[in-house]
Parts: structure tokens; sequence; C-alpha cells
């Protein structure tokens, strides 16, 4: 089964697993998972890293969205870019191949 990391920087408890089919976090031999695992075909981060993460996935496999508009309030957001093989953000002419 892949098995897929997520990372919020928001406290508040969130259940993503809802939207997956039996409310498990499991859908179609794919489980989504917060827990701190080591090992993951894939990491996902939402909005920011919220603390260092060692992780251990496929090259290509590390990828960032964040959320939030691309003010400069935010601009820090930027700094954490490099550590991911693609980035979903608003920021326009970041330096970064993904």
């Amino acid at each position: 089964m892949m098995r897929v990391r997520i990372v919020k920087d928001w406290p508040y408890p969130e259940s993503f697993f809802g939207q997956t089919p039996s409310g498990d976090g499991e859908w179609d031999g794919i489980m989504f998972t917060e827990e701190k695992l080591a090992v993951c075909d894939y990491l996902i981060v939402l909005q920011r890293p919220p603390y260092s993460i060692k992780v251990t996935c496929p090259e290509g496999n590390a990828w960032l969205i964040t959320q939030e508009p691309p003010t400069d309030y935010f601009d820090f957001f930027i700094k954490s870019f490099k550590y991911f093989d693609r980035v979903y953000s608003y920021y326009k002419n970041i330096d970064h191949p993904h």
C-alpha cells in the first residue's frame, strides 16, 4: 500500500480522512496519514513545515502546498521552498524548478 505522509502547520484537529470513502484515510490502495513516518512514498506539507522534517521518500515526491496569499507578511514561506521537489503556491517568479 502506498503511504502518503501529511504535515500541516496548524494545531487544531483536521479530518482530511473524512474525504476518503470509508473515512479512515485509505483510498484505492493509498494510505494518508499524519503519523511521523520515517519512510513514505510521498510527503505532502500543507502551508509550511512547522518543524524540521526527517523523512525518506522517492526523489520527486516531497511536495509543498502553500495556502496563504503571497503577501509580504508570508514571505518567510519562500525559505522552505528549496527543500521540496514540487511547490504549489500563489507566489509568482519563485526560484524553484517545479
